[in-house]
């Protein structure tokens, strides 16, 4: 096991070693220049784009830029077990998931990590892509398609025995984290409330109040519902698209969990704030349509029964490709998008993305109504709720009582902001 743990150490001779031990084809590298990428830190990690110089054959279709992640280790030394165990889930997800994954994720050329925490992980450079920032609202076709994309993902894990063998998922219904979670949210939610920098609604305000009691039971509620794999931080910043087409990163907080987690955080976030109540039971049952793609078929030859008669599936329509902010036009030709470790495997012409999934043998049976996802998306949300509000009153996190004009964690004020629902309300009182 070979890991590069500071930029000092990021050489072209360390590049090499590495992808020789990755089994990457990829020519020689000549050398090597790391650029910082917003700030170099996020949370846990380091990032850097990597300037490459390659030399021999090969030299002119290799990739001009790579993306490393290296653990930011004073923060790793603070962190939970569990937290320090984000790089190798990602890693994990890379190296078994993600080569015949029915959704589109950067390639990973290194997977390197050890029992410590320190890794180094490198990627393709998706900055041909379009990404957004986190104050920035996502268009409607691409939160669609990248909930088609997750329904696929869930459905080919969709209360899987596969999932009890991936222990290097996160799993919260046995961490203790939501426990945490609703004991700091009980904290926490005073505290924004006497506050001045949110003016709630009657209905926010109503929320947090049963949230402060019940949230226990909201974890619950969604622990006794499906599991499957999920992604669980689908903010925009972790969203690349090309065109309307998804392409998903920062696979670190991968869990098994209920499906519902990944609706409710990728409409909570990517929305505008004032119409994901009115925009959210239509999107879910576009995922629902799209899962019900996804299911086996019964012994009579119809569909899983859900809402409705499913027996004829919906085909899914691939939306227009519409133009957007912060484009970037710098290609890596000849290294397609795939999730497989230093080979072709997983590519893009292998596998249809999202509506096919190849391993029909280990797809399982599929009984949710749109209804019962409704239902648990509502509950999801309000979990987000709970998970923000404690966070942003942590030290390492914006203070929910700073200036708003002066905040930096913008997911948290868009998801305090979506939870202006009656509908939320009504959710937890049935809890």
């Amino acid at each position: 096991m070979y890991i590069v743990a500071r930029e000092s150490e990021i050489t072209a001779q360390s590049l090499n070693r590495l992808f020789e031990l990755a089994g990457a084809d990829l020519p020689p590298v000549e050398s090597v220049r790391a650029e910082a990428l917003d700030g170099g830190y996020g949370y846990l990690s380091l990032a850097f784009r990597l300037h490459v110089k390659w030399s021999g054959t090969g030299a002119s279709g290799a990739p001009p830029t790579l993306i490393a992640k290296l653990p930011l280790q004073a923060r790793l030394d603070a962190m939970t077990p569990d937290a320090v165990r984000m790089f190798r889930r990602e890693a994990m997800f890379h190296r078994i998931v993600a080569p015949t994954a029915p959704i589109r994720t950067a390639k990973a050329w290194v997977t390197e990590i050890d029992e410590s925490g320190a890794a180094t992980l490198i990627f393709e450079d998706l900055n041909r892509y379009e990404t957004f920032e986190d104050n920035e609202t996502v268009a409607m076709e691409r939160v669609e398609d990248a909930l088609s994309q997750l329904a696929a993902l869930h459905a080919r894990y969709w209360q899987s025995p596969e999932l009890e063998s991936m222990d290097w998922l996160a799993f919260p219904a046995e961490t203790g984290v939501d426990q945490v979670s609703a004991a700091r949210f009980a904290r926490y939610w005073p505290e924004l409330v006497r506050s001045s920098a949110y003016e709630l609604s009657p209905a926010q305000l109503r929320l947090g109040e049963l949230l402060s009691e019940k949230l226990d039971g909201v974890y619950e509620a969604l622990h006794a519902g499906p599991m499957s794999l999920i992604h669980t931080d689908l903010h925009q910043e972790n969203l690349f698209f090309d065109g309307n087409e998804t392409t998903f990163i920062d696979w670190a907080a991968a869990e098994r969990a209920n499906p519902a987690k990944d609706i409710a955080k990728l409409t909570a976030s990517c929305l505008e704030p004032g119409t994901v109540g009115q925009e959210q039971p239509r999107l879910i049952r576009h995922y629902w349509d799209a899962l019900m793609q996804q299911a086996p078929l019964s012994l009579d030859g119809r569909g899983i029964k859900g809402e409705g008669d499913v027996g004829q599936r919906p085909t899914a329509q691939r939306p227009s490709t519409s133009s957007g902010r912060r484009e970037h036009a710098v290609p890596t030709e000849g290294y397609p998008l795939c999730g497989s470790q230093g080979s072709d495997r997983g590519s893009m012409v292998e596998r249809e993305i999202p509506n096919q999934v190849q391993h029909d043998k280990q797809r399982h049976p599929i009984s949710v109504t749109a209804a019962d996802l409704e239902r648990y998306t509502l509950l999801a949300t309000c979990h987000y709720l709970g998970m923000m509000t404690f966070l942003s009153g942590e030290p390492d996190f914006d203070s929910l009582t700073a200036n708003p004009e002066t905040r930096t964690d913008f997911t948290t004020s868009r998801v305090i902001a979506a939870c202006d629902r009656e509908d939320l309300v009504a959710a937890v009182e049935a809890v």
